[in-house]
């Protein structure tokens, strides 16, 4: 979730737009789960695609009217392989209503395109080099298609959520009975993996490990 950079209530625009998404996804389709507050992206869909989105209001460049977004979250930037997609929701603001454009756009890019820290997108960019793909969710529906139940296992932990499988959230989930196991299954063995490695972690700390541990 972005911050706006020129307004004073940019908590609430930030949270109201991302709850905002996660209804513009689930009427287009899909079906869309939130995460816990320090998980390392917002959304995920019931295929495992995570999602973060970046929610701003227009102001003024220089001479350029267009949307600016801190891309760090939580003080840092994203591990690669932890977010999909990045949502820009480009909310109307003043300056756009006073036009008659009263809707946000959506631009919707793959996480692996964006590297900076801080993205600017330009209103002319969003009509002529984004005009075909605003509002467009094909994208998070082609990587659901290539997500597995691991996938869709490692986005329920790392949403921080991963405690039980209520029958809510199963309902949330879309998934069968059958599929919820399994996506347990898939839970605990990377919570245990993750807890045999921070054991490891605290060996070599304490210099409890052997040369022949180390090479197996």
């Amino acid at each position: 979730m972005n911050k706006s950079l020129n307004d004073d209530n940019s908590d609430y625009i930030g949270i109201s737009g991302q709850r905002s998404v996660r209804h513009w996804l689930r009427g287009k389709g899909l079906s869309i789960n939130e995460t816990g507050r320090w998980a390392p992206f917002d959304l995920y869909t019931s295929r495992g695609t995570t999602i973060e989105v970046k929610v701003g209001e227009p102001y003024k460049k220089g001479r350029c009217l267009g949307w600016g977004f801190n891309i760090v979250r939580h003080g840092k930037m994203c591990a690669e392989n932890c977010i999909d997609f990045y949502i820009f929701r480009l909310e109307p603001g003043a300056q756009l209503r006073h036009l008659g454009i009263e809707k946000a756009f959506h631009l919707i890019r793959p996480a692996a395109e964006v590297k900076k820290k801080f993205v600017w997108i330009s209103l002319r960019s969003v009509i002529v080099r984004y005009g075909d793909s605003v509002n467009r969710v094909q994208p998070i529906k082609a990587m659901d298609t290539t997500k597995t139940t691991r996938n869709l296992a490692e986005a329920v932990v790392r949403s921080r959520r991963h405690s039980s499988v209520s029958s809510r959230r199963r309902k949330l989930l879309g998934l069968s009975e059958n599929e919820v196991a399994e996506v347990e299954r898939e839970e605990r063995k990377i919570l245990a993996a993750a807890s045999a490695r921070k054991r490891l972690l605290d060996r070599i700390t304490k210099g409890a490990v052997s040369p022949a541990e180390l090479e197996a």
